[in-house]
Order: structure tokens, then sequence, then C-alpha cells
């Protein structure tokens, strides 16, 4: 007898059938880690703009971090107007002041320190969602 050099038909169904299985079962967790990635980096973007405030208010004595709900992020500086921002740049990222507000105008000083800044964000997207807590003097809580 020779040997057989092919698969057969169901041979190959069986094949296709295991890997459709397999990838139906991965995928949406594989999608969940996307988000989070996303949700984590845009997180990280936020904490330097804090941490860009601050700088910049001890270098021009004072900087102000405005949030807006459903916004973006941005650090101005009565003297020069905008120095940095933030803007979700992925579909259904999305950041919000958490209370009633809106909008959330955190000052700090010349030390660097906040003048009662504290905040709590929240960017969430799918069903992930990162907070940064910023302190009354003006650190983050990570």
């Amino acid at each position: 007898m020779g040997r057989c050099r092919g698969v057969s038909l169901a041979e190959l169904v069986l094949v296709l059938v295991i890997t459709g299985i397999l990838l139906g079962t991965a995928l949406p967790r594989l999608a969940g880690g996307g988000d989070r990635w996303i949700v984590a980096e845009a997180r990280e973007e936020v904490i330097g703009l804090v941490y860009q405030a601050r700088m910049e208010a001890r270098r021009w004595g004072e900087a102000v971090l405005v949030v807006e709900s459903g916004g973006g992020v941005r650090v101005e500086v009565p003297e020069r107007g905008l120095v940095g921002e933030w803007e979700p740049r992925v579909a259904g990222l999305r950041i919000e002041v958490a209370g009633a507000r809106d909008e959330a105008h955190l000052a700090f000083g010349p030390s660097g320190t906040g003048r009662l800044a504290n905040a709590t964000l929240r960017l969430h997207r799918g069903d992930q969602v990162r907070e940064v807590v910023i302190s009354s003097y003006g650190r983050v809580r990570r």
C-alpha cells in the first residue's frame, strides 16, 4: 500500500470547526484587553498633564487644569494661555468628572501644590474604567 499524502474532507472540516470554536471563545476576551490598554494609556496621559500643570505653576506662578466631562483636559497658564491638552483620540473613550460637575478647574500655585484642587476623573471605554484621583494638594493617587 502506498503513502497517503493529503487530508480528507472530514479532517479539514473538523479542524475548521475546532478553530472556529476556539476563536469564538477567545475574541471577546481579546477585545476587552484592547479597551483596557486604551483606557490605561489615556489615564497616564491625563496624569502627565496634572504633573505638567504643577510644573508650569512653579515656573509661571500659577496654572489651571481644566477638565470637561465628555471633552478633554487642558493646562492653561494665565500669562501664556494654553500650554498642554489631551483629547480622546479613540472612538468611545470618554472622561468624566465625578460628582454633579460637568467641568473641573483645578488651580495650582507658585509652589506647585493645588489650591483645593481635589477631583476624581473617570476614563472609560466599553466596560473598562480607570480613575485618576487628585488630592486637594494636587497629588495624584494611582
